[in-house]
């Protein structure tokens, strides 16, 4: 088994375990608003039962209870009632205001163990204080699901880590930059497809397609039934893959999320792009441990049945969007001095939720020495409602389809381009015979690349043009309808 399996295998248990765990007290520190969920409130718990420095907590008594002993402590003592006759009509009034406002301050409390009566506890065997510390450890850590587009906290988490919701607005009133190609990309959408003319779709056939849509109650159904009408037969000239666990990606903030799972998305073959970067850059751009799936997706698709949330496929989107977006610009930076921040979208991510259809497109920015991903909205479309809303919802699906993989195959060449420039330096007499790369004759340190915000090589390169270098070509090709 080569080091570089053994390595990855090492990293993939790793990911596992930490992703499943409580996040730890620092996390919750981060958040500018925390929404009280299952999570949230066991870590409130864990605080409120953690004892301060303040006095040590009410001692465990310890001594046999005896006639004389129980006479002591009882001695003196009043019942409820005679406490209650001390008290005029106007001192309950007074009370009463004074819990109106919310009575004494507690918070001096916190932390302080419950006081142990010692009638009750005192022929109670001495307990082990070792194991009581272990009971608690093991509580305080016991592994729970990771924060995920289900928790309300999430989409909170992404935006305090500069990962932005369509339409989103800073708190001084501000509005984030549109991306420069922005103009383009609707234009592209807008454009007509010769397979939903009058004579190529028919009336009869949008009627099926309205009952189908009525009756596609869940995520399956509407897969099966309405995805492929819309998708049409030029889904072959795709390399897709569907219900793919991204667990392979590097997390976007500080702490693992739940790894990314579209419905459907859209990449490249493995052997598109050159080996030599694949392994650089194994954790941005291959979402699965099985390297077979399709690699640098860039286009989206995330569907809800008739019991599915707009909030919940919204973070879905946004999440994958700035996995795949930060992928595109990896390979677009691949090999050079500096980040390339050109403010353009390359990634496309998509909703079908009640028989609507949402298309936004992805783009990342630097300021202040911190990327930060925008998700943009391109339209959005009532796919039953009516057949020319159909035939544009549908066409712009399909264009924008074709836009993601003119993209991801324009990345694609440029880092191929550029590992081939970077061979040559290093060994000139070899520029026209590529060497074979093997996973055994690879090695990943922690300093690597793959590691790196920038994702970069070690090497100083210029980019060369597309036109000098063009891309690989990819094992399907692609047929426009």
């Amino acid at each position: 088994m080569s080091d570089l399996h053994i390595l990855r295998c090492t990293e993939r248990r790793s990911q596992l375990n930490h992703r499943d765990s409580q996040p730890p007290s620092s996390y919750w520190d981060k958040p500018s608003k925390i929404w009280l969920t299952k999570r949230a409130l066991k870590e409130l718990n864990r605080r409120n039962n953690k004892p301060n420095n303040g006095p040590p907590p009410y001692r465990r008594f310890r001594r046999p209870l005896t006639r004389s002993l129980l006479t002591k402590w009882t001695k003196g003592q009043q019942s409820i009632s005679e406490i209650l006759n001390k008290y005029s009509k106007d001192d309950f009034e007074e009370l009463k205001r004074f819990s109106k406002l919310g009575g004494p301050d507690t918070s001096d409390l916190r932390g302080y163990l419950e006081p142990i009566n010692p009638l009750e506890h005192s022929t109670m065997p001495p307990t082990n204080r070792l194991s009581v510390s272990k009971n608690t450890d093991a509580t305080i850590t016991a592994k729970t699901e990771s924060t995920g587009p289900y928790s309300r906290n999430f989409e909170q988490i992404l935006v305090d880590n500069g990962i932005f919701p369509p339409l989103y607005k800073y708190p001084d009133g501000r509005r984030p930059e549109k991306p420069k190609n922005i103009e383009e990309i609707k234009e592209r959408a807008e454009q007509r497809r010769s397979s939903l003319s009058p004579s190529r779709y028919t009336d009869e056939e949008f009627e099926e397609f309205q009952y189908v849509a009525a009756k596609s109650s869940d995520e399956d159904h509407v897969s099966r039934n309405v995805v492929n009408t819309i998708e049409g037969s030029t889904q072959e000239a795709y390399t897709f893959s569907s219900k793919v666990k991204f667990a392979n990606f590097q997390s976007l903030i500080d702490y693992p999320l739940t790894p990314g799972n579209p419905d459907l998305y859209d990449g490249a073959p493995p052997e598109q792009l050159d080996r030599r970067v694949r392994d650089r850059l194994y954790r941005t751009i291959i979402p699965s441990s099985l390297e077979t799936h399709p690699i640098a997706p860039n286009f989206f698709l995330h569907l809800k049945g008739f019991d599915g949330t707009i909030r919940v496929a919204q973070r879905q989107c946004v999440y994958d969007g700035a996995l795949g977006e930060r992928g595109q610009h990896q390979l677009r930076s691949y090999g050079t001095n500096e980040a390339n921040f050109d403010n353009n979208a390359h990634t496309i991510t998509s909703v079908y939720l009640y028989s609507a259809l949402s298309i936004y497109t992805v783009y990342t920015t630097q300021t202040s020495n911190r990327q930060k991903y925008y998700t943009y909205p391109i339209g959005s479309w009532a796919m039953a409602g009516d057949i020319e809303t159909f035939r544009r919802g549908t066409a712009a699906f399909r264009n924008l389809r074709d836009w993601a993989k003119e993209q991801r195959d324009e990345a694609i060449g440029l880092a191929n381009s550029i590992a081939d420039q970077i061979e040559s330096e290093n060994n000139p007499s070899q520029w026209d015979a590529e060497p074979a790369l093997t996973s055994n004759s690879i090695s990943r340190s922690p300093n690597d690349s793959a590691n790196s915000p920038d994702g970069q090589v070690p090497a100083r390169a210029k980019r060369p043009s597309l036109a000098s270098n063009p891309s690989r070509p990819s094992k399907r090709t692609k047929t426009t309808r």
